[in-house]
């Protein structure tokens, strides 16, 4: 594990994002990378991250956004296999004002700052295998789906072919 290669000491929970097994005010800084952007319910996520982090602490989000290549793929994926009735669209999150106004209801937001981190490439021939083999959402969507829905899931995710 890299935290014992580096002589770190890590203790790693696992837990809900939308009941955070901590005590209000336990932390300086809440970190989430990808993870809280997968919460069903985005304001009780945001409710949380902002219960268990001290007053003037820090809160920093990385979450895809609709526009860039997971986005599409997510919205691609919604076509063929509907998202579960209630649970709102990971890719929200990196929306604005999404999930900042929920932290600043929360009166958390004291600065913001937005980077763009997201794929440049857009959905089509072949980007897509390693998404299809190894990320999570992308192996349960194609799992989900009968063989014949597969590859026309498939043929929509690689694009026109560019030697027509």
């Amino acid at each position: 594990m890299r935290a014992e290669a580096e002589h770190l000491k890590v203790e790693f929970v696992v837990g809900d994002t939308e009941k955070l097994p901590f005590p209000d005010k336990s932390f300086d800084a809440v970190t989430s990378i990808y993870g809280s952007m997968f919460a069903p319910n985005h304001t009780k996520a945001a409710g949380e991250i902002a219960r268990v982090c001290k007053p003037g602490g820090r809160i920093a989000l990385a979450s895809w956004t609709p526009e860039g290549y997971v986005g599409q793929m997510f919205k691609l994926f919604s076509s063929f296999v509907p998202p579960p009735a209630g649970v709102q669209p990971p890719p929200l999150w990196g929306t604005e004002p999404h999930p900042q106004d929920d932290f600043r209801e929360l009166d958390q937001v004291d600065h913001e700052q937005r980077a763009s981190g997201d794929h440049a490439v857009p959905l089509g021939r072949g980007e897509d295998r390693g998404f299809r083999a190894y990320f999570g959402p992308t192996v349960r969507a194609f799992a989900a789906l009968p063989p014949e829905k597969q590859e026309e899931t498939q043929s929509a995710m690689d694009g026109p072919d560019p030697s027509l």
